[in-house]
């Protein structure tokens, strides 16, 4: 595919702006690409921002909401988690103070006993 750069001349059609993803078509008086010469386009077919555009669309209309959701149940569940932690260590902390799960407090047999 060809470059184009901003300022250029630019033939009728549409073209996409690699850094900004939008599609640019020139004035048909001066047919001169917006933007500086750091700006880079490639002329796109005619067909594809007819197509492209109702599918990017429907992903924005799809997956906002759906993140909105999911961000808010994760949220919920954090709450919740850290909540339910509050409280098991507020009711078990009288019943394990001085609990060490790797000893025993039996006492040991003598010789003499065995």
């Amino acid at each position: 595919m060809k470059r184009y750069f901003g300022g250029n001349n630019a033939t009728e059609g549409v073209y996409l702006n690699l850094k900004t993803g939008e599609f640019v078509i020139p004035d048909t008086d001066s047919e001169i690409l917006p933007g500086s010469s750091v700006d880079r386009y490639i002329k796109v077919p005619r067909g594809l921002p007819i197509i492209a555009g109702p599918i990017f669309g429907l992903g924005f209309v799809i997956f906002l909401p759906l993140a909105g959701i999911v961000g808010l149940c994760s949220f919920l569940a954090y709450k919740a988690g850290f909540a339910s932690s509050n409280v098991g260590n507020k009711i078990l902390s009288p019943i394990l103070v001085g609990w060490h799960g790797s000893q025993t407090a039996l006492p040991r047999r003598s010789a003499k006993e065995k």
